[in-house]
């Protein structure tokens, strides 16, 4: 019987474990939606850097 319980506990402290795991990925892309919406032209300066680039062939 305590072996029943002990499954059932393990169980529930999964269960809260995904919860919180959840709550935190949301939290993080939260974060980084914010700094995003932050920083824009950080972003767009680096784009056009990144495109004049020459390619190098193999």
């Amino acid at each position: 019987m305590a072996y029943i319980e002990l499954l059932g506990a393990e169980q529930e402290l999964d269960e809260k474990r995904e919860k919180r795991e959840a709550a935190r990925a949301k939290k993080r892309e939260e974060i980084a939606k914010q700094m995003e919406e932050q920083n824009p032209p950080a972003e767009a300066g680096e784009a056009p850097a990144a495109k004049d680039e020459p390619k190098a062939e193999a």
